[in-house]
């Protein structure tokens, strides 16, 4: 026959079944799920509770990836110097880690940024961001690392190590649109001539926007109005819904008597203009235009619209 315990005796057994249920204690907690909670926290605002997570990570592990979180967090809480101890230990423990080799030259590019632009702290700190940023170049040659060099550089006044860097880049990623920047880079250093060549190489070798509204400035500037204007024209086939280069041509061709050309280049630019005080305008020129020219519906319609706007 069975026997069945007494009530006394499932009361006792219950009761010691806490006892040898294993718990895991915050020390145990592995290195993931401590991050899971920590990135909780982050998302719910509370910022000092996922970096009291981060740092018990770090007592555990080293690890690049928590520690940015941690400098990132602390610049959201504008623990500046707090952030500027993390990040700068960060880059001695993690020389190999591009990532952090960046986030400190940009560190230090805000840090420049204090100073008044050109002065020798400001080229200094920017000189410090560039050996940061050609670090992260050094691990991981991508196009943003070879950019951060030539702006930081070009910033510092290393004016050679920028024209190289756009060089490198131009032949190692095949990027030809960066001969624009050693046209401007050029342009800095008074090199006008040496400048135009870059920007002439760059809308050879592919549709450079910029490249061709600098181009037809300093044309502009240098009273070459043809060659000018052959370059907006270009710009103006590229973006026909900027306003602005189509309207020099406008004028230009209002002025050379070729009123076609004059028309068509002021409705382009009355469709990209963004302003319907302008639109209007260039409407009431092309009416005025037309007129002219005995063109009557064309004006009839060019005056009407204007009248609507």
């Amino acid at each position: 026959m069975k026997k069945f315990l007494k009530p006394a005796g499932i009361f006792i057994i219950v009761m010691l079944i806490p006892l040898f249920t294993p718990v895991i204690t915050d020390a145990e907690e592995s290195s993931t799920t401590l991050f899971l909670r920590a990135t909780q926290y982050e998302q719910q605002g509370d910022y000092e509770q996922a970096i009291a997570l981060y740092k018990r990570i770090l007592t555990k592990e080293n690890s690049a990836t928590v520690t940015l979180k941690m400098y990132e967090l602390e610049l959201k809480r504008e623990n500046n110097a707090v952030a500027e101890t993390v990040i700068t230990k960060a880059y001695s423990d993690y020389p190999d880690n591009s990532q952090v080799s960046f986030y400190y030259g940009l560190f230090l590019t805000n840090q420049a940024e204090a100073y008044e632009k050109g002065s020798a702290d400001y080229k200094r700190y920017y000189a410090e961001a560039t050996k940061a940023f050609q670090n992260a170049l050094r691990v991981e040659p991508t196009e943003r690392f070879y950019v951060a060099v030539a702006v930081a550089s070009q910033a510092a006044g290393n004016y050679t190590l920028t024209e190289n860097t756009y060089k490198q880049l131009i032949e190692k990623l095949d990027m030809p649109e960066y001969y624009r920047a050693i046209g401007l880079l050029k342009l800095e250093q008074g090199k006008r001539a040496e400048a135009i060549k870059d920007l002439e190489k760059a809308i050879t070798l592919s549709d450079d926007l910029q490249a061709y509204l600098i181009l037809a400035e300093l044309y502009l500037k240098d009273d070459k109005v043809t060659k000018a204007m052959e370059y907006l024209g270009k710009v103006a086939e590229l973006r026909p819904d900027l306003a602005s280069p189509n309207q020099y041509l406008g004028e230009y061709y209002q002025g050379t008597g070729d009123y076609e050309k004059a028309i068509h280049y002021y409705r382009q630019a009355a469709e990209g203009s963004t302003e319907p005080g302008n639109k209007a305008a260039f409407l009431r020129t092309i009416g005025a235009l037309a007129l002219d020219k005995e063109i009557y519906q064309t004006a009839y319609e060019a005056f009407s619209e204007a009248l609507t706007i």
